[in-house]
């Protein structure tokens, strides 16, 4: 925790001159958005985002397109849509919604699926599609939050996870020319989980001085999620919990048996809320005025609600790729 408020920090003092000057970069793309105009571009190349789900598949990425539009009030940046009330030249208040990406884990993936990822300058994260759900029991029951170290459940052993649509507010500060603020406190209301979860990031653009083709953009902060949240997508309830052969023990009446075995023997979970924390970088290389170089790295770092869980095999997702990128 010390290391990322330390970072944030030194986001916020670091500056560099990284205005929007079309003719300092002869007309090339320089991470500016225009009003009133759709953004397109799609970048090819290779990577991965780690599956912290046990026996869940890793996502891989191949083909990245990108999609934006900002008019005087409306937006979309790929899986975000909002509507935006400017207050001064440095904030914005937002209404926006978009898909809760947690259960993305809960899927399963094929390398022939489309994946969209957010540009240098997005409001979101890794938006996916083409997947079929992974489905097997239903249940519930309120359990104890705690759980043997050795019991795991996998993710073929649960009910489905469907996803959610998130909607809220989101504030936007302007600190200098290189430096953005955001925060966002967003609520489910598909009623999926039925539950709140809020970020706040520093963003930091840089233009090294001798070399102006080269766009860094580094990006720290934290990612609050509710109990609510983290229970429905990481607790493991007590149906699910009950191995198949407990399961013909009940059916075949041994409840006796059954009521003597401990919860957390069986990897009966309850989820609170939680923390998580992020850090990434995108590097993004000017080749041509459509080609760029792009390379983009993410780590973040679950809360203890979700390593905690029988279902969650790594307090780390880990995102990478690199590829090239070009711009319609």
């Amino acid at each position: 925790m010390r290391l990322f408020l330390y970072l944030i920090l030194s986001l916020l003092c670091f500056n560099v001159n990284a205005q929007c000057d079309q003719s300092e970069n002869d007309g090339l793309d320089s991470g500016c958005t225009t009003v009133g105009q759709w953004h397109f571009s799609v970048a090819l190349g290779i990577g991965e985002k780690s599956n912290p789900i046990e026996d869940g598949q890793d996502i891989p990425l191949y083909i990245v397109p990108l999609i934006s539009y900002y008019g005087e009030q409306w937006f979309f940046d790929n899986d975000t849509l909002g509507y935006s009330y400017f207050i001064d030249s440095d904030l914005t208040f937002s209404i926006i919604s978009k898909f809760n990406e947690n259960a993305a884990n809960f899927y399963r993936w094929r390398p022939s699926s489309t994946f969209i990822v957010n540009n240098a300058y997005s409001n979101s994260d890794w938006i996916f599609d083409d997947v079929a759900p992974v489905t097997n029991i239903n249940g519930s029951a309120n359990v104890d939050d705690s759980r043997d170290e050795e019991v795991t459940i996998s993710i073929n052993d649960i009910s489905t996870r469907k996803w959610a649509l998130d909607a809220g507010i989101q504030l936007d500060y302007i600190i200098n020319s290189t430096t953005h603020l955001q925060f966002e406190l967003l609520h489910d209301i598909s009623r999926v989980y039925d539950g709140l979860n809020a970020n706040i990031k520093v963003e930091k653009i840089i233009i090294p001085p001798y070399l102006e083709k080269l766009t860094m953009v580094l990006t720290v902060g934290f990612e609050w999620q509710s109990a609510a949240l983290n229970n429905y997508y990481y607790g493991i309830s007590l149906t699910e919990a009950i191995s198949e052969e407990q399961d013909s023990e009940l059916l075949g009446g041994s409840l006796n048996q059954m009521a003597k075995t401990p919860l957390n023997s069986r990897g009966a979970y309850q989820a609170g809320s939680g923390i998580n924390q992020f850090i990434g970088s995108i590097f993004r290389y000017q080749l041509s005025r459509h080609w760029q170089g792009l390379v983009a790295l993410k780590v973040s770092k679950q809360s203890k609600q979700i390593v905690n869980s029988p279902l969650v095999n790594k307090s780390e997702i880990k995102t990478v790729f690199f590829g090239f990128a070009y711009d319609f």
